[in-house]
């Protein structure tokens, strides 16, 4: 698969909004400045899940590039975490409107890199074990409090959330569920898969799972 396509903003003229056609230019725009191996096979990965939420949410015949195997299910899990997350905001949104626009909101939660469990850690074990734990309380909120998260944008939309998913049925189940179950999902693939890590000086080293050398390819070709 050639990568260098990632080298591209994504654009799609199925995309029914100006701010959301922005917001997603921006997330898939290469990186500025020197790029380091960590920045860049995040923003691949990133650049390949966005393509794919494009698919799954406004526009099926946009293109993405084929991939195979753990790193197409991984893919297109995390795509299905970004189309609920995209859900959760627009729906929120139209109750309490923070940041002008559900896809300046949507923007800042995914830049803050905290909803998502696929961020990559010095230590899985742990990690995995706080974002199960996580999962687990959103799932039965009983109040606030029950909010795990701390970064600003991804705070105020849980808190907003969690209030309206303990007050309205309909939020519950067709907005706020899903997206902790989207992100549940993410998790147990990454607990088993990971795609990549830190080691403990910062560095970056790919995980190579059983389908060996034609992982690596996929993800640095």
């Amino acid at each position: 698969m050639d990568l260098r396509l990632t080298e591209f903003p994504l654009l799609s003229h199925q995309i029914p909004d100006g701010v959301w056609t922005a917001v997603i230019y921006k997330l898939s725009s290469f990186p500025s400045g020197s790029v380091g191996d960590f920045d860049l096979l995040y923003h691949r990965r990133s650049w390949l899940v966005l393509a794919a939420m494009i698919r799954k949410k406004w526009d099926s015949k946009f293109y993405v590039p084929r991939l195979r195997g753990e790193i197409k299910q991984g893919v297109y899990l995390e795509a299905d975490l970004f189309v609920a997350l995209l859900n959760l905001v627009s729906e929120t949104f139209l109750l309490e409107p923070h940041y002008g626009h559900p896809a300046l909101w949507f923007m800042n939660v995914v830049l803050e890199l905290e909803f998502s469990p696929t961020f990559p850690t010095t230590d899985k074990t742990e990690h995995t074990a706080r974002v199960r734990s996580q999962n687990k309380i959103l799932l039965s909120p009983e109040s606030l409090a029950d909010n795990p998260f701390e970064q600003p944008a991804t705070k105020l939309l849980l808190n907003k959330a969690i209030h309206h998913a303990l007050q309205k049925d309909r939020f519950r189940t067709t907005s706020y569920t899903p997206f902790v179950r989207a992100r549940m999902a993410l998790t147990s693939f990454v607990a088993a898969h990971p795609l990549f890590m830190k080691d403990q000086q910062g560095s970056v080293k790919e995980v190579i799972s059983r389908q060996g050398r034609r992982k690596k390819d996929e993800l640095k070709s």
